[in-house]
């Protein structure tokens, strides 16, 4: 049954969505990364974290509450750490159901088009586009060779 923005769904219906789900979620160092992996835990889920900054705030508010969550360090502008998250993630749970890509960035110099430059733009566009594809290259296959799962993306 689908969520209904009119309330037909009950409180208790729309948790534990993902319990029993095998997660990697990008950018879960912070933010909206953090709190979703927080959530996903609270809901019974294998959770994945996956940033390129330090997971150990994450990981002891996961902890802190009761559950587990996996932290791995990377970039997901490089191939290799998402054939390594992957393939950690496979051999310990057997699976991967749900590939979120919250992590992304936004100009770090000037905000706008005449200002920005080359090395600024190349930056946001690795991150947030060909981090979310590369992702998707790895996950998937997983996901398919398991009768599916969920990719989603907020960019």
């Amino acid at each position: 049954m689908r969520p209904s923005y009119t309330g037909e769904l009950k409180k208790k219906e729309l948790e534990m969505r993902v319990e029993e789900k095998i997660a990697i979620l990008t950018g879960a160092a912070s933010g909206i990364g953090q709190a979703t992996a927080l959530r996903f835990a609270r809901e019974d889920a294998q959770v994945v974290c996956f940033d390129c900054k330090s997971l150990d705030e994450t990981i002891g508010a996961i902890e802190n509450v009761g559950c587990s969550a996996i932290a791995y360090q990377g970039d997901v502008r490089h191939a290799s750490d998402w054939k390594e998250v992957v393939q950690q993630t496979v051999d310990r749970f057997g699976r991967i159901d749900v590939r979120g890509n919250i992590g992304g960035v936004v100009s770090i110099g000037p905000d706008n088009v005449i200002e920005q430059t080359e090395d600024g733009w190349d930056r946001i566009v690795d991150i947030n586009l060909k981090g979310t594809w590369l992702g998707m290259k790895e996950v998937m296959p997983v996901m398919i060779k398991n009768g599916g799962g969920k990719c989603h993306c907020r960019m």
